[in-house]
């Protein structure tokens, strides 16, 4: 009896230390192995042995004490000492005797697909794992640092453009002489100040923001793992042996000389690397996209075979750019559309094992990089899928949700792949999917499911039925609120949740309430609470607002969120409903010198409703009056006090009103007309098909002087009725406009060329840049390539 006794203790013991030994012994097996990689390692600690020794004798005693002994106490302390002594080694070990195990680099950036090169080396895409031994096997050290592109040359941003333009220094000092004096300035009212050189005048940024295309890292350094949290190159790059490369679909990325690598050590073996503020950024993206949209535009944007094939192949890096143009051009948009198809094989009479077949397309791309955009060709093809085949929908997400193993534990680690969820990649695109189509079979089930979380809770909100309803509200009306003191605490994270969830959600039926509680949060004074008001907003901006939704949230911000009047405006400016005007104004009136901030919003995102506002501004400028009250300008004077960009603003804003006004601005005088086709240059190649028209308005000018001004807004407006015009100029009397003409309608076939040799394949999209300085090391600095060969 005495022994049956014991035995039973032993197995409650067993059963009470079950937890620890759940989460023990995978440790121990881990730690186990890399510890066997350190003994057998040459430069091992003196440590790491009696370390070892001792981990596995604990471990060993606690269990003869427990199961033959029945010491169910002592078996609990000395179990309790190996695990703390398991749980401390690690970083003992790393810091005293070097990283344990063999190493690994995962590097991973923001957008997936990157091909990443090490001296010139091809490593693969990202998110690309590599093992040291490997990555030695493949990459041999550089000596010296490699001949650079671009490494002195300055970004520059022009007043003209406000676009980015690589140039060189000596390019730039050959542009721009320095002056002795300042420039006699033109004053407009104590608000504006315009130099009368503007047109040539550079604005040079920090050193920090200096582009290169090579990176120099050596992520496998003799660091410490106490510096290993970050990777820095020095300005030079010179002390480094590798030299890092990435490309997208031809288009070579630069990175900023004050860019860095993040690092972080997984388990003690891998290096997790990613580039950190800036991003990558790809140079001849701007002339890619406008050779392909030059080739759409001479075929009516009815977009050839090959035009289709190539963007669907390179859809990745120049899909979110021509998204944003067919945002504005809804031909664009088409032609985009069909490039989709034609990648997923999508055509008309599709049967249901087609479309199945586009949705394993669709979710094995998520598998592969392990993300799902909401901006995507992915994303436009599961669009399709809704539009034509809901019923996938439903089959596929409830097939889904049935192999969950662990539904409480589903989205606590961010659907990555350590989750108990058997394939988290596959979720994303569904969900996406049954957020935006809500389909009414699913609803029952997703009722059941909103108690594992907020993802699932998330889409049945979007429903707008009693039961989904109650739920959300009694979500929120837990007594939820923000504590500041508990920001980074760990129990900030349920408050967390709950906003995150309220900002996101997308119910008009709950809209009321939503914003409520968002602005109950913010006004606990909380910097938390404060970010996702800011992104409540945002996400309700970047919706199509009915007209009283509109005017609802035009509403709020101007009367109800606790922001500053400055940014109030920024988003005021941003929705499209005539209500909003008179909110604007009156901030305008409040404080003039805010009006800059208006029109350089409005040149970023035109809006129509505000043509008016815009109007007004115009008139009190060229009348040289304060804003506000002022009597309209019956006849537009001509152009001199009128800023820049409120010109930029007006030819973007294309409504009736706004084109009666511009053609009385036109026709008043030929400087108002120079003036106005400056504008249309520089806003033509962002691609607002409206600024097209203009070509009729400036095929009738008569004046010499202004046909010259006009020639450079021909080219940019870049269509084949522009390239008539030219070829009409080019046979006329004068022989300035001659040259012009001829030279303007040259550069439009050389356009013509290289767009068919893109589509073709004989020539990359960097292979588009041009003039482009060379820099080479000359064993202390980088200097030129034409001064290095002569010297």
């Amino acid at each position: 009896m005495k022994n049956v006794n014991r035995w039973a203790l032993n197995v409650t013991a067993f059963v009470i230390l079950l937890p620890m030994l759940r989460y023990s012994l995978p440790t121990v097996y881990n730690i186990a192995r890399a510890y066997i990689n350190q003994l057998l390692s040459r430069d091992a600690h003196w440590l790491v042995l009696p370390v070892v020794v001792l981990t596995f004798a604990l471990y060993a005693t606690s269990f003869i004490l427990l199961l033959w002994k029945g010491r169910m106490r002592l078996s609990a302390i000395v179990a309790f000492l190996s695990f703390i002594l398991i749980v401390f080694s690690v970083p003992i070990l790393i810091v005293a005797g070097g990283d344990i195990g063999p190493r690994g680099l995962v590097i991973h950036e923001d957008k997936p697909g990157i091909d990443v090169y090490c001296n010139e080396v091809y490593l693969g895409e990202t998110p690309l794992e590599i093992s040291e031994a490997e990555f030695h096997e493949k990459v041999k050290p550089w000596n010296s640092p490699p001949r650079q592109k671009m490494m002195r040359g300055k970004e520059f941003v022009t007043e003209d453009t406000r676009q980015h333009i690589y140039v060189s220094e000596a390019e730039f000092h050959e542009k721009v002489k320095p002056r002795i004096s300042p420039p006699r300035q033109k004053m407009t009212h104590g608000e504006e100040f315009v130099t009368e050189n503007t047109r040539q005048h550079y604005y040079g940024l920090a050193d920090a923001e200096l582009r290169r295309y090579y990176v120099p890292y050596d992520y496998f350094g003799n660091q410490s793992y106490l510096d290993q949290a970050q990777f820095y190159g020095d300005h030079s790059g010179s002390k480094s042996q590798y030299w890092w490369r990435f490309e997208r679909e031809g288009c070579t990325a630069v990175a900023a000389i004050g860019n860095r690598a993040i690092g972080e050590r997984q388990d003690g073996r891998l290096i997790s690397a990613h580039w950190w503020h800036p991003t990558l950024e790809y140079p001849s993206i701007r002339r890619y996209l406008a050779h392909l949209l030059h080739n759409l535009k001479r075929t009516n944007y009815q977009p050839s075979t090959e035009w289709r094939t190539h963007v669907a192949k390179a859809s990745g890096l120049l899909f979110e750019h021509l998204y944003e143009i067919g945002k504005r051009d809804s031909r664009v948009m088409r032609a985009l559309e069909l490039a989709i198809q034609r990648e997923f094989g999508i055509h008309e009479e599709m049967s249901p094992e087609e479309w199945r077949a586009v949705l394993d397309e669709v979710i094995s791309r998520s598998k592969q990089y392990n993300s799902f955009h909401t901006l995507s060709p992915e994303s436009v093809a599961v669009d399709l899928i809704i539009q034509h085949n809901p019923k996938l929908i439903e089959t596929r997400f409830l097939k889904l949700v049935s192999r969950i193993i662990n539904p409480w534990r589903v989205f606590t680690s961010g659907l990555n792949r350590s989750t108990t969820y058997r394939d988290p990649a596959e979720f994303l695109p569904l969900e996406y999917a049954v957020l935006k189509s809500r389909p009414p079979a699913l609803f029952e089930r997703l009722v059941y499911e909103s108690g594992r979380g907020e993802r699932f809770l998330s889409m049945v909100g979007n429903y707008s039925r009693e039961e989904s309803l109650r739920l959300v509200r009694h979500y929120l009306d837990k007594g939820i609120s923000i504590r500041p003191s508990m920001y980074y605490g760990i129990h900030a994270l349920p408050q967390q949740k709950a906003i995150s969830f309220a900002t996101h959600l997308q119910n008009p039926a709950l809209e009321l309430e939503l914003r409520r509680f968002v602005l109950q949060q913010a006004q606990q004074d909380s910097g938390n609470a404060y970010h996702y008001l800011r992104e409540f907003i945002e996400t309700r901006l970047e919706r199509h607002l009915t007209e009283d939704d509109a005017i609802a949230l035009a509403e709020c911000i101007a009367e109800t969120v606790p922001l500053l009047e400055g940014e109030k405006l920024r988003y005021l400016i941003r929705i499209n409903s005539n209500r909003t005007h008179r909110y604007i104004n009156d901030i305008l009136l409040r404080n003039p010198i805010h009006k800059m901030a208006v029109e350089e919003s409005l040149i970023r995102q035109p809006n129509r409703s505000l043509d008016r506002l815009l109007i007004e501004l115009y008139q009190a400028e060229s009348a040289g009056v304060k804003f506000g009250g002022i009597v309209p300008v019956t006849v537009p004077r001509k152009v001199i006090n009128v800023s820049r960009d409120l010109l930029r603003a007006l030819v973007l804003c294309d409504t009736p009103r706004m084109r009666a006004f511009l053609e009385r601005i036109w026709n008043a005088s030929d400087a108002n007309k120079i003036d106005l086709m400056e504008a249309i240059k520089q806003e033509a190649p962002r691609h607002f098909p409206h600024l097209h028209g203009w070509t009729k308005s400036i095929s009738e000018i008569e004046d010499v002087d202004t046909r010259l001004a006009a020639i450079p807004t021909l080219d940019r407006i870049d269509t084949p009725e522009s390239a008539k015009v030219l070829e009409d100029w080019a046979l006329s009397s004068d022989a300035a406009v001659k040259e012009e003409a001829e030279r303007a309608l040259a550069k439009y076939h050389e356009r013509s060329r290289k767009a068919e040799a893109l589509l073709a394949g004989g020539i990359k999209p960097d292979d588009l840049l041009v003039d482009q300085q060379a820099y080479v090391w000359d064993g202390e600095n980088y200097v030129p390539e034409t001064e290095a060969s002569e010297d």
